[in-house]
């Protein structure tokens, strides 16, 4: 699967950006996705979503860990389908603390799977998926 580049969450949140090292948590709350398929008819998934460090290349690069899982997406008649993203506890827990405590900078990746049927033709078209993160942070600005 094709990704972006890295996430940098400060470019994202003027808000974000302007406290600093002044946050005591931020956390992940949800992640809604909407798939747009272009001649592509054929239910895409599950999809695995991985998140890692700047420094990924790959889902065996060091500290990249699941995140969460996109449904079987089933594609309209005008080739869009929505949902959210089931988050996985841990994965989030450890993005938590990646953007704490190492970085506001990360890489999403992912890995799907298409069934096909024995024989049958391989699908044409292609598909795109794109996700909105809703981040919840806390600050330290009263001491």
């Amino acid at each position: 699967l094709a990704l972006s580049n890295v996430i940098d969450l400060t470019t994202y949140s003027t808000e974000l950006a302007s406290l600093g090292g002044d946050l005591s948590a931020i956390s992940l709350s949800s992640m809604a996705w909407h798939a747009s398929a272009v001649g592509l008819r054929v239910p895409i998934g599950p999809i695995e979503v991985y998140w890692g460090p700047e420094t990924a290349s790959g889902l065996s690069s060091d500290g990249v860990r699941r995140l969460g899982s996109v449904p079987v997406i089933r594609f309209d008649a005008a080739g869009n389908a929505s949902g959210d993203v089931a988050l996985d506890a841990a994965g989030n827990a450890a993005l938590s603390t990646h953007l704490l405590s190492v970085s506001r900078r990360f890489r999403f990746f992912a890995r799907a799977t298409v069934d096909l049927s024995p024989g049958g033709p391989l699908p044409a078209g292609r598909a795109s998926v794109q996700v909105r993160m809703r981040v919840h942070a806390e600050s330290n600005l009263l001491r």
